[in-house]
């Protein structure tokens, strides 16, 4: 059987070890509560689920956010890789 891969949080680690110091604490600022969501859940499916459940309850988008680790390109080290 083969290993599922949870990307969200892997992607998350990556993105951030490569902003600058300023740029990873302005990010992490700004997107507190979808952090507090992906270092929390266990697996992408769960953090997905909790994410639309947070969107719910208040009126935010962190779904889409949390959609773009899912298609984060490791190679570049960008959300929205051109490839």
């Amino acid at each position: 059987m083969a290993r599922k891969r949870d990307k969200i949080q892997y992607c998350l680690d990556d993105y951030l070890a490569h902003l600058s110091s300023q740029q990873r604490s302005e990010y992490l600022l700004n997107n507190t509560p979808m952090i507090s969501i992906i270092h929390s859940g266990a697996t992408d499916e769960q953090i997905m689920s909790e994410t639309r459940r947070y969107d719910e309850e208040n009126d935010t988008d962190l779904f889409a956010e949390v959609i773009k680790f899912r298609v984060y390109c490791i190679a570049c080290h960008k959300i929205d890789c051109d490839c």
